[in-house]
């Protein structure tokens, strides 16, 4: 069933600030990886800039970071909250276990692939999120049914070697960009939308629902792709539903120069992609994720002045960076 990816008021605040790191511990190599920098920033709803749904996960050391888009008001709070936690600390348990058979040559542990390890990292987020709307509810006395997006990211240092791979999952429709080191920049994630679904059923080409979700001007749409448009907010799937999701997983090289932005729908929603390109592309590594923001933000006040693109939401964005 298609959500609603409207998210109304939440609890309480959830701003940062912008952060740059160099982690000094790798998920698979004693050797000192290559520095990275890790950049965040995330705003509030102009509307409640008190109360904030999204929540960034930055754990440069231990070479992983996240960005959550929780879903529903107080359910949505709590959602974001709840796995980011369980996405940390289940982190911190799978580099336990591997750190601890990197020396036993039989032990099955140190030879399971790392995405799938991911894969599970975020099921039990979702296991969690499931526990939480078993045993809570709202202060009407409805259930309460947390959920939450994901785009996640670990790098992976080889052995003996500066080679690093980017492994990335994701579920629900907060994305994962690559930006690299000679300009080239590709969207790495598939939304679980409305877009998606439309394919999926063969009302629409792949071609026609990247232009669609792409527009910025209402006389680029007809009557119909107009509808669709203001539908883009759906999402077919997240942490916490009724459903088991589908983590999206793919790995990929991650290059010296190379920079990974993982964001929430507040900012591809406000800036087409050739937008967050060219921000991307003109920032420095710690300023990237802090300007994408902002320009979001900029952009998501034109809202009630019938601009196509503009919608208030929260808006988060982390930015890791291979310096060399």
């Amino acid at each position: 069933m298609l959500k609603n990816a409207q998210k109304p008021a939440s609890l309480s605040r959830r701003v940062h600030s912008p952060v740059s790191v160099t982690p000094t511990l790798a998920p698979r190599s004693r050797k000192t990886p290559p520095p990275l920098t890790f950049a965040r920033y995330s705003l509030a709803k102009a509307t409640r800039p008190d109360q904030n749904e999204d929540r960034i996960l930055s754990l440069p050391r231990t070479s992983l970071g996240a960005v959550f888009d929780g879903v529903g008001g107080e359910d949505g709070y709590i959602g974001s909250l709840v796995a980011s936690q369980t996405v940390r600390s289940h982190w911190k348990k799978v580099l336990s276990a591997r750190q601890v058979s990197t020396n036993d040559e039989e032990s099955d542990a140190s030879n399971i692939d790392l995405l799938l390890l991911l894969e599970y990292v975020i099921l039990q987020a979702h296991h969690r999120l499931c526990a939480e709307s078993t045993r809570r509810t709202k202060e009407d006395g409805t259930p309460l049914r947390p959920c939450t997006t994901i785009a996640l990211a670990a790098l992976d240092y080889q052995p003996n070697s500066s080679e690093c791979r980017l492994l990335c999952a994701h579920v629900g429709d907060s994305r994962i960009y690559l930006l690299k080191a000679n300009g080239d920049f590709h969207r790495l994630t598939d939304d679980d939308g409305f877009f998606s679904l439309l394919v999926a059923r063969e009302m629409l080409t792949l071609e026609d629902a990247w232009r669609i979700d792409q527009a910025s001007d209402a006389s680029q749409l007809s009557q119909l792709e107009r509808a669709y448009f203001e539908r883009r907010n759906g999402i077919t799937q997240a942490l916490g539903d009724q459903v088991e999701p589908v983590v999206h997983l793919a790995e990929l090289a991650f290059e010296p120069g190379d920079r990974a932005l993982l964001c929430t729908d507040g900012v591809h929603d406000n800036l087409t992609d050739i937008e967050i390109a060219a921000i991307m592309r003109s920032s420095a590594r710690t300023t990237a994720a802090k300007k994408l923001v902002q320009r979001a933000l900029e952009f998501s006040l034109q809202e009630h002045q019938g601009v196509l693109r503009a919608k208030q939401d929260d808006i988060s964005a982390l930015v890791i960076s291979r310096n060399y």
